[in-house]
């Protein structure tokens, strides 16, 4: 009996389609479409189709590969709890620095989580962003070559906010973000804090940067883009990414209850794939754009295209190595501590970062 044939191999990019927001970018607001001639080393996230569009992507590439001091800026709130649609960027992250020592800066608003009230005072913000600095640091990131930017730890944010605020007015503010009149103060002030946290790598003497994004988030880097080179700043680059679909096919968001988080257990894990509603398209899209280095992952997907794998072992595929990854991500948080972050979090000089854990939840 002769195999039934799949969806063929072409069919692949259609399983990530652009948003709206994605060619809205490119069509109205001048980004630039990722094309085969960018010059862009060979990273996953390249291969996978998981970059849409970029405003300066290829000369930060370009001088990279020069050999030029360069750093990727990636930022959260803290309030935010890793998932597998995080993994997309924060792998493209980890591919630069080891394969081109790029520096990576990762920002953590905890002071926004407190303005837009996602934490009841500011030291559950705090608390929530040393979970999240863990995570972060779970991931593998080269602790000598990554630098994590908590607001309430760091003074020098503020004081380059203030000399930045002077190159934005409230008219800009209201129009940009949509603020009305009910909005806190804080939120208003906010804007310049961000461009803040995107000029951090040149207080190092790193230019050249690269920032990697939502499209929903454009509009924001858009205007730090411009307060930062009203001061002489070099302006960072951006590469807008696509949105990964969670395990129902959706948009993937942990509001949506359809992401993967990274310290799911065992149980739970198998429990939600099991729930999932996306299908063999999810799995194959998954084991392409996160497991591709692995010979069994590559291997499943060619022969589920040609027939010779069936929905169940696809899937079957998919969750082992799930289950693989986020074990050993679970290993690493686990044996983080206190050290461990002392070594990549900016504080301010003669801050003793034990003062600022004592009597903080971050387990």
């Amino acid at each position: 009996m002769k195999a039934e044939k799949r969806m063929p191999a072409s069919a692949f990019g259609e399983l990530l389609k652009p948003s709206d927001d994605n060619i809205k970018l490119v069509e109205l607001f001048g980004a630039s479409r990722i094309t085969p001639k960018d010059t862009f080393p060979g990273i996953q996230a390249f291969r996978a189709g998981l970059a849409y569009s970029h405003r300066g992507a290829d000369e930060f590439c370009s001088r990279l590969l020069k050999n030029e001091r360069s750093a990727i800026i990636s930022g959260f709130n803290s309030r935010v709890k890793l998932h597998l649609g995080h993994a997309a960027i924060l792998g493209m992250d980890l591919e630069f620095q080891r394969k081109y020592g790029t520096e990576v800066f990762i920002p953590i608003s905890d002071d926004e989580s407190y303005l837009l009230s996602k934490a009841q005072n500011p030291q559950e913000s705090l608390s929530s962003a040393f979970k999240l600095v863990r995570s972060l640091l779970a991931f593998g990131f080269n602790p000598d070559k990554t630098r994590v930017l908590v607001n309430q730890l760091h003074s020098e944010t503020y004081s380059l906010a203030i000399k930045m605020s002077r190159g934005l007015t409230l008219s800009e503010i209201k129009a940009i973000y949509g603020f009305g009149e009910e909005q806190n103060i804080g939120m208003y002030f906010y804007p310049t804090i961000q461009a803040a946290q995107l000029v951090t790598p040149q207080l190092f003497g790193i230019r050249n940067t690269l920032a990697p994004i939502g499209p929903n988030e454009d509009v924001y880097l858009r205007a730090c883009r411009d307060v930062t080179s009203r001061f002489g700043y070099a302006k960072p680059a951006v590469l807008h990414f696509k949105f990964m679909p969670g395990i129902d096919g959706r948009t993937m968001s942990s509001s949506k209850g359809n992401a993967i988080p990274l310290l799911e257990e065992e149980d739970a894990l198998k429990d939600r794939l099991a729930a999932s509603a996306g299908g063999d398209s999810v799995a194959y899209l998954y084991l392409k754009c996160y497991f591709s280095d692995s010979k069994s992952a590559t291997q499943a997907c060619s022969d589920f295209m040609e027939g010779k794998v069936k929905s169940e072992e696809l899937r079957s595929v998919l969750l082992e190595h799930l289950l693989h990854f986020t074990k050993e991500f679970r290993a690493r948080y686990d044996r983080i501590g206190e050290k461990e972050m002392g070594k990549v979090l900016l504080t301010n000089e003669n801050r003793d970062l034990k003062d600022v854990l004592r009597g903080l939840a971050y387990g």
